[in-house]
């Protein structure tokens, strides 16, 4: 091990867990070893953590308790997995009405993490996290892009989306983190030809062997790079997507460009790290040690048989400062049969559906990813302020979009001019960006909601 990863690895991680007061390290060490367990020691570990969580679940969350007694059941009645189908669905309008109840009363909210997320379907959510969820699910993920061929310490670059609003004090401890681990930021907004070659020169420069990012924002570098022919003056070791599903053609054209696997991702801000592509990219490896992932039918919430398309529910087994039992994250996924042949025991899921996010191409050639209104919300604490239900972006031309906002309270005038003069930084004096409060926002034809929608050729440009 070169001595900057050494130090990054053995110095800077353990005193960032001191620091913030989690165990990643810890949960890491764990997951390195249970992955080669066998199926039979696995489900043991995790019905072992489902019976803890429902009994902390009934002695200290007062919508369980509530619910439990609704449904005349007993927390020593659900003694493994199977038994879960007994408890109702945990669904967003569910999180969003109850959001107090389902919070722990033993554990200090002080100690926990605030968590706001857009959700994949323009569902916004308001949640909270523990130490514990949090230290698993980023040890889940370390162990992820270890698969992909990164090592803690190593110089790993991502194209993510950069805080829209943030105080100095924020961002100055952002990049100081990022310095100390190693990582380097490429903004996912406004990716025009100059912000591209711009980004390509720096990570030339940087010499990063680890790339991490929302796939469409990836794909574009990689186009860019395929089309002009740009040498690339480092090389990857892998690249993790996430976000939304990759797709073949995206697969091969990233892989074309920058010289290495690609590998897949799938989680969502309310449970985060729930599957991960490993070197045989036989499907998404499911770290059950962390997450119980049941796939219903859309209609009913019976189980679907393996290699049926089912919605993705999940009972994340660490989080005792909100408990998500039975969580309906309104994706689809299907469940693959066997075992990778890589030596995992670990279960393997398949085709995670109805996640594509839109790109917004605008005027002056530049192109938004369309979770930029997701974080734009986030950061101006709309989604908390207003009790937004939902919300869709739709763009008809490249100089004209309207945000599309369901919410139970709406901002005063002046709120409401900051936002846009914050969207409008980033998407030009050239577009028209609006802001319309609805009662309902309908769903397409096909029954799915989708929450960018962009009618743009998107004939790169």
């Amino acid at each position: 091990m070169r001595l900057k990863e050494s130090l990054v690895r053995n110095i800077v991680f353990p005193l960032i867990d001191i620091a913030s007061r989690q165990s990643v390290l810890r949960y890491l060490d764990l997951y390195e070893k249970s992955q080669w367990w066998n199926l039979e020691k696995l489900e043991r570990m995790q019905e072992k953590k489902l019976r803890a969580l429902i009994r902390h679940a009934w002695n200290n969350v007062p919508y369980y308790r509530r619910m439990f007694k609704t449904a005349d059941l007993k927390p020593e009645e659900i003694k493994n997995v199977e038994d879960l189908e007994n408890i109702p669905i945990l669904t967003h309008e569910n999180v969003k009405q109850y959001l107090d109840d389902l919070v722990a009363v033993n554990i200090p909210m002080r100690s926990m993490g605030r968590v706001q997320t857009g959700g994949t379907t323009g569902h916004p959510l308001l949640l909270y996290k523990d130490k514990n969820e949090l230290s698993s699910s980023m040890a889940s993920l370390y162990r992820g892009w270890r698969w992909s061929g990164y090592k803690i310490g190593e110089k790993m670059a991502q194209i993510w989306g950069a805080p829209t609003v943030a105080s100095k004090y924020k961002l100055l401890r952002k990049r100081l983190r990022r310095l100390a681990t190693r990582n380097i930021l490429i903004g996912a907004w406004n990716l025009g030809h100059k912000n591209i070659e711009d980004a390509i020169r720096r990570l030339n420069k940087e010499k990063p062997t680890f790339l991490r990012g929302y796939t469409s924002p990836i794909y574009l570098f990689a186009k860019f790079i395929d089309q002009e022919g740009i040498n690339l003056e480092f090389d990857l070791t892998g690249i993790s997507t996430t976000a939304e599903p990759l797709l073949g053609f995206q697969r091969e054209t990233i892989e074309k460009a920058f010289r290495c696997e690609v590998f897949d991702q799938y989680g969502c801000g309310e449970v985060n790290s729930m599957g991960f592509e490993c070197k045989e990219h036989n499907g998404l490896h499911i770290p059950i040690e962390r997450v119980y992932i049941e796939f219903l039918d859309e209609k009913d919430y019976s189980p679907v048989s393996e290699g049926k398309t089912g919605r993705i529910v999940v009972t994340s087994l660490d989080n005792y400062g909100m408990p998500l039992i039975r969580y309906d994250t309104e994706d689809l996924g299907i469940r693959r049969d066997g075992y990778c042949s890589c030596g995992s025991k670990l279960p393997l899921m398949d085709s995670i559906l109805g996640r594509t996010i839109d790109m917004i191409r605008l005027p002056n050639g530049n192109v938004l990813f369309g979770g930029f209104f997701v974080i734009a919300l986030e950061d101006m604490d709309w989604i908390a302020k207003y009790d937004i239900i939902q919300f869709q972006v739709i763009q008809q031309t490249r100089d004209h979009i309207v945000l599309k906002i369901q919410s139970e309270r709406t901002p005063s005038g002046q709120g409401l001019r900051s936002f846009i003069d914050l969207v409008q930084r980033y998407v030009g004096d050239d577009v028209v960006f609006e802001i319309e409060f609805v009662h309902e926002i309908p769903v397409s034809a096909s029954g799915k909601r989708r929450y960018i929608i962009s009618e743009v050729d998107p004939q790169f440009s």
